[in-house]
This record gives structure tokens, sequence and C-alpha cells, in this order.
């Protein structure tokens, strides 16, 4: 969503009207979709039913604690390029565990499946402490107040529901068809165009106070 709130600004900048992340981090799918993926790891029946409760509360807390106390002390920009690096990675874990649980018997699959449940819980709590929060606090700070109302429209309308409509659609067909190999397609979007974007396009406003952010972007050309 904040991507496209970028795009919208840097769209808009030159014009006399200036105006979330999209990133491809599967969090809709996890949270959607998520008793499939435990049945794919071999958690079926109360089981799933129970991880998929404890599942909807680690997001939440986690979230709150990044608010509260380190949102404001580590910035945007570091924990969206940890985040994005992290959730590729988890990710990669993941479907790398998908791929040996199928023919797995015994302990072993049990302890695939924990492992492949650690790794999605790992993708929320990341997810939680970065873009889940930052989406929506810097989609707001990068646009002057002339377009903020329009900019962050636009960045929920088609970075986050739109996005999330079309990933909703497909994912069902995804994760039946190719299984784990459903995960790549989220890391080579991480890797190749969030992680970028991100490190090149984002600006950095933490310790700043507003008359300095203000003057930054006045400067910029964008008031």
């Amino acid at each position: 969503m904040t991507l496209l709130s970028a795009i919208y600004h840097m769209a808009n900048k030159k014009k006399e009207d200036k105006t979330n992340t999209l990133t491809s981090t599967s969090i809709n799918v996890i949270g959607y979709y998520s008793t499939i993926l435990y049945d794919n790891l071999g958690i079926v029946g109360d089981r799933n039913l129970l991880v998929t409760s404890i599942y909807n509360v680690v997001g939440p807390v986690f979230n709150l604690f990044f608010i509260v106390f380190l949102l404001d002390r580590v910035g945007r920009r570091k924990p969206l390029l940890c985040g994005t690096i992290g959730i590729s990675i988890a990710l990669i874990c993941e479907a790398i565990i998908g791929s040996q649980v199928e023919h797995a018997t015994g302990s072993r699959r049990d302890s695939l499946s924990a492992a492949g449940v650690f790794f999605l819980f790992l993708v929320s709590c990341i997810f939680s402490m970065s873009f889940g929060p930052i989406s929506w606090v810097y989609a707001s700070e990068i646009m002057p107040l002339s377009i903020r109302g329009r900019g962050s429209a636009f960045a929920t309308a088609f970075g986050n529901w739109l996005v999330g409509t079309v990933w909703s659609q497909v994912s069902p067909i995804g994760l039946g068809d190719v299984t784990y190999k459903f995960y790549f397609i989220f890391v080579a979007f991480n890797l190749l165009v969030t992680l970028p974007t991100v490190f090149f396009v984002f600006k950095v406003c933490i310790s700043l106070s507003l008359a300095s952010f203000l003057g930054m972007q006045i400067f910029l050309g964008e008031y």
C-alpha cells in the first residue's frame, strides 16, 4: 500500500494538486486460507482450528508491541527492509518444509508440521512489526496535506483491497495445484520489486521535526 501511495505522490508532485506498501508478503493469503495451509502440513480437525485461532492472536499482539514501543524509535525504512528479507526467508523455509512433509511419516512428519506452523507464525510476527503498521503510517507521512486524503484512499483502494481481492481469488487455485511452490511467487515479488523500491525510493523521516520534514518537501518541489 505504501508503494502505491509513493507512486501516486511521485506522479503528481509536479502538478498543482500533489498528491500503502504493495508488498507481496502473502499475509492475506495466510490469513484467508490458513486452514488449507495447515491441512497441507498434516494438521487437521480440531488441531487445525486451534492453530488458526492462536495464529489470529499472535499478529495483533506483536503489532501492538511494535506500535507502542518501537515504531518511532527505529523509523520506517529499516523495519520495511528487514521485514521484506525476513518474510522472504520465512516463506522459503516454509516452501522447503512443504516439499518434504507430504511424503514424511511418523515423528518426522510431526516435526515438519510443527516447523511449518512456526514459519507461518513467523511471517505474521514479522509482518506485524514492519509492513502491517508502517504501511498506514508512512502512507500519510510522505504526502502533503493537499493530497493526503486522496493519496491514502488511492493506496487503500488499489494497494490493499483490489490486490487483496485478486489474491483471494487465485490463491485457492495456486495452493491446490502447485502447493508449496506458490510461496515462491511472493518471494520473487518481495526481492525483485519491494526490496529495491523501499531501498531506493522511500525517504527517511525519523528524527525530523515537522518543520524540517515540510522544509524537505518544499525543497524537493512537493508543495
